[in-house]
């Protein structure tokens, strides 16, 4: 299948520092480009930093999309707050993957707190709520 042209703007991709799992990234990415994104993929174990300087770098930048497989992604976040204050990407950020052993309210906040707007538990999940932000709807918090 043919990817579909670049129409929708620029998705950065990775996984959380302490998270290996490159596969499912390269999976995502390949349906992003179907679906019309053109996608940086940072590949695995990346920063808060490394995430909100790879989106600044982008001119059609839409969201960065963060996959954490390995239930860490509390303690991988932390500082992606001050990251997004300090940097100079404004977009949504989406976490996906098993970011989580048993997800709760507490965790969800916390995430919430570190700078995830949205919480997306599958590849439709993420497509929807990219949709929503194509649309300038408001943010979801877990799709």
């Amino acid at each position: 299948m043919q990817p579909a042209p670049n129409t929708k703007g620029t998705i950065v991709l990775g996984s959380t520092s302490s998270d290996p799992h490159v596969v499912p990234l390269f999976l995502v990415k390949l349906l992003l480009e179907e679906n019309g994104y053109r996608v940086v993929n940072l590949r695995c174990s990346n920063t808060p930093e490394a995430f909100v300087a790879a989106a600044g770098a982008q001119a059609d930048i839409r969201a960065i999309v963060i996959s954490n497989n390995n239930g860490a992604a509390c303690e991988d976040l932390e500082g992606l707050s001050d990251a997004l204050a300090q940097g100079q990407a404004r977009v949504p950020v989406i976490l996906g993957g098993r970011a989580w052993v048993h997800f709760s309210k507490a965790l969800e906040d916390t995430l919430h707190g570190h700078g995830i707007t949205h919480i997306c538990t599958d590849f439709d999940a993420l497509m929807r709520v990219l949709d929503g932000i194509e649309r300038d709807t408001p943010c979801h918090t877990h799709a």
